[in-house]
């Protein structure tokens, strides 16, 4: 029997090398960060390096906006990072 994430001892972050992140309510809520939100996907990369995919379903801003707008909220992104509706169209 797996002991699943309950069961891991060392942090999600080093076990995984890529995290799917949705944008609205888990990164941010309309123009503001989440709390901790930033600080907790910097130190994933920085520590684990622990590359970020942040996925939308908000087709209306291009992934460089996107970006953008996670970098004004000090989270590490560039436009290859985002992954929007349109692209998975």
């Amino acid at each position: 029997m797996s002991a699943g994430f309950a069961g891991t001892v060392e942090a999600l972050a080093a076990a995984h090398d890529v995290a799917l992140l949705g944008l609205d309510g888990v990164v941010y809520v309309g123009p503001d960060a989440v709390q901790h939100a930033a600080q907790s996907l910097n130190e994933a990369r920085a520590r684990h390096g622990m590359r970020a995919a942040f996925v939308t379903n908000n087709a209306a801003r291009p992934p460089a906006v996107v970006a953008d707008h996670l970098r004004q909220l000090g989270v590490q992104a560039t436009g290859a990072d985002v992954v929007t509706s349109a692209q998975a169209g």
